[in-house]
């Protein structure tokens, strides 16, 4: 928060502006000394935090990088938490390096993915002072003549993201539209192989597992509007690092209430079926719930047109209704209770599909889903069960939440204690006495008086000691590469141009000119022939 709204807040907590003691203008000073106690001092300090921050958890890596001035140019972290974070749910990483968070410019670079709640979770995240802008301004030029074109965008969509669209379909119907808008000779958009990569097309990574968490703009987008509740343009790269760390502790927190959430109650079943139950022991809510639409659409919307057995494999011919008829193949191994369809939904999002679910699952009178369908980055606890190569750094993990969750315990006790203090003055009196108590406990603990200086005031609040000696220099504050006045569109111009002054006839010269009376070069003629 700003000045102002801690000022405020500051009030809520008091009862009145009265109690606060000390002036908004004393807040905002306290901000500006803040920068002033950092000063030339910043990137040095942010280096020094990483080093301490390593050598308390060993699971904890930085790497930086300077230039021949000895400015930090780039900087790379990845705590305990987040690095087990990508263990588990590392498979599709979101990469985005278009967020300018502090007064240098650096440009913020977080890697994100999706947690077992489709939550956004921080994997790493760096700090860049240049981009390289080639490749953008080659794909931007490129962009120029297809904007134009109303109906381009709606057509190619129409074919990248199909659901049900095959490799050969999605050939024929790009070359169709290349020729509809006259786009042969366009080498990039017409080398298929190319678009394929460039946009991460589903029809060609269906066999990858999780494919269809592939379109990450969205993560990228919903990361940046969160981080930008947390930071200011104005903000040291200390400062950054503070409110960095505050929006972490926010999104683990979410996932640590959800977990909670997930185990104290169960959701609404909407059918008898056995399976259905399993799912919800199994999955956290938010997936329970796109399984269970699954279960639901399995029921009512399916038919069945054939059924065949091959060496111990039952093959089914389903119409769905809801794809308008589409037929899909499923394949039953009875022996496993494998099942394979051809709509190949668990290759893409890691369930299994309606047709499996109804006439390979239930018909069969499965009632657990097979483990082996399931995907441990949607389950309950998801975390937990990390590779082997993590074990230290889970470790690591476990004892941060066993000490996170101690502390929550000491804050809900305190909570309780001022709930039942309500407004009698003598429990009110005993409460701050076991507050002065333990503010002495920790003083001694501390090794620290109770008068203290306004540097180690500083020092505790930016949780940053004053260097010994400056080795690593912060940038010199510059508008980075990219970050150039917009491009104005044809209407904004046209509006700026009926703004523009317009000739008017003059009371004293009588000419149509862009001056007036005031300003008329016969008046200072006059002026002058009069001195």
């Amino acid at each position: 928060m700003g000045p102002n709204k801690t000022y405020n807040f500051a009030k809520e907590l008091c009862g009145s502006y009265s109690n606060v003691g000390a002036t908004c203008t004393e807040f905002k000073n306290w901000s500006r000394d803040v920068k002033l106690y950092i000063g030339d001092r910043d990137a040095q300090m942010i280096i020094e935090k990483f080093t301490d921050k390593k050598e308390m958890c060993d699971g904890f890596f930085y790497d930086y990088a300077v230039d021949e001035g000895g400015r930090l140019t780039r900087i790379f972290w990845a705590d305990v938490i987040g690095r087990r974070n990508y263990d588990v749910f590392g498979d599709v990483i979101s990469f985005d390096s278009t967020y300018a968070t502090n007064k240098y410019n650096m440009k913020f670079v977080p890697f994100t993915g999706l947690d077992n709640y489709k939550k956004c979770v921080v994997f790493a995240a760096g700090l860049i002072a240049k981009e390289d802008i080639d490749n953008y301004v080659w794909i931007l030029e490129l962009t120029k003549c297809i904007s134009k074109m109303d109906d381009f965008k709606s057509k190619i969509n129409a074919l990248i993201w199909s659901v049900d669209i095959d490799p050969t379909t999605f050939e024929v119907g790009w070359k169709d539209v290349m020729k509809e808008f006259k786009l042969e000779s366009n080498e990039w958009l017409c080398d298929w192989k190319d678009v394929m990569k460039e946009f991460k097309l589903e029809t060609y990574y269906a066999d990858d597992q999780i494919a269809g968490l592939l379109r990450t703009t969205s993560i990228s987008e919903s990361e940046n509007s969160f981080f930008d509740k947390f930071n200011h343009g104005s903000d040291t790269l200390t400062e950054f690092y503070l409110r960095y760390e505050s929006a972490m502790d926010k999104q683990r927190h979410t996932n640590a209430r959800l977990n909670y959430e997930g185990t104290k109650l169960m959701p609404r079943m909407d059918t008898p079926l056995l399976l259905e139950r399993d799912a919800a022991e199994l999955y956290t809510r938010t997936m329970f719930y796109e399984v269970q639409k699954e279960i639901m659409s399995s029921c009512y919307d399916m038919s069945i047109n054939s059924i065949s057995e091959q060496d111990g494999v039952k093959i089914f011919s389903i119409k769905d209704e809801k794809r308008h008829g589409k037929i899909f193949e499923v394949k039953h191994v009875v022996l496993n209770n494998d099942v394979q369809c051809t709509c190949r939904m668990f290759e893409k999002m890691g369930i299994v599909c309606k047709h499996g679910f109804f006439f390979a699952l239930n018909q069969a009178d499965v009632t657990k889903i097979p483990r082996h369908l399931v995907v441990n980055r949607w389950t309950k606890g998801a975390e937990m069960r990390h590779s082997l190569q993590f074990k230290k750094i889970s470790e690591q993990c476990n004892a941060i939440e066993v000490t996170n969750r101690k502390l929550n315990d000491i804050w809900y006790d305190f909570q309780s204690c001022v709930s039942l203090a309500g407004l009698d003055g003598e429990r009110l009196d005993y409460l701050e006495e076991k507050l002065k108590e333990l503010k002495h406990s920790l003083c001694e603990s501390s090794g620290k008086s109770d008068t203290q200086n306004k540097n180690d005031v500083m020092e505790f609040f930016v949780c940053s000691k004053i260097p010994a000696e400056v080795i690593v220099k912060p940038l010199i504050e510059d508008r980075n590469k990219g970050c150039g006045r917009r491009i104005v569109g044809d209407y904004e111009k046209s509006i700026s141009q009926r703004k523009k002054k317009v000739p008017r006839l003059c009371n004293m010269c009588k000419k149509l000119d862009f001056h007036d009376t005031r300003t008329c070069p016969l008046k200072k003629t006059l002026q002058q022939s009069d001195v």
